[in-house]
């Protein structure tokens, strides 16, 4: 999923969420630049001045609300970023709205970390 060198953005409310993922990407791709954003209403800003070509992790519930709509505006700016939509849950039709609205994957989030290490290389 990431190649060394290149520029993630992990976009997630739970810091703690955001630490582990963050943890992980320096386990397989200890190159990585990686930014975190946590705050929900810093989020948008955020991603619209990212690296271009960055890769973005996003939750895709933010601030208790699917955040879809979100990536879909913010896909529509910045086609240069590629998004990949982690959720803890994922039904069929979560999935079919994230693709549409610009994720190039959906996958939920692991339960272990042996499966954020399997995630994200």
């Amino acid at each position: 999923m990431t190649a060394a060198g290149a520029f993630v953005v992990i976009a997630d409310d739970d810091p703690d969420h955001a630490t582990i993922v963050r943890l992980m990407l320096r386990r397989v791709s200890p190159d990585a630049v990686v930014t975190v954003i946590t705050n929900p209403s810093s989020m948008q800003h955020g991603l619209l001045e990212a690296p271009g070509g960055a890769l973005v992790l996003m939750d895709r519930m933010l601030a208790g609300q699917d955040a879809t709509p979100q990536l879909a505006m913010i896909h529509a700016r910045r086609a240069d970023l590629r998004f990949v939509l982690l959720s803890s849950s994922l039904d069929a039709d979560a999935r079919r709205r994230a693709l549409a609205a610009g994720a190039e994957a959906v996958e939920e989030k692991p339960s272990s970390l042996a499966g954020w290490v399997a995630l994200l290389q």
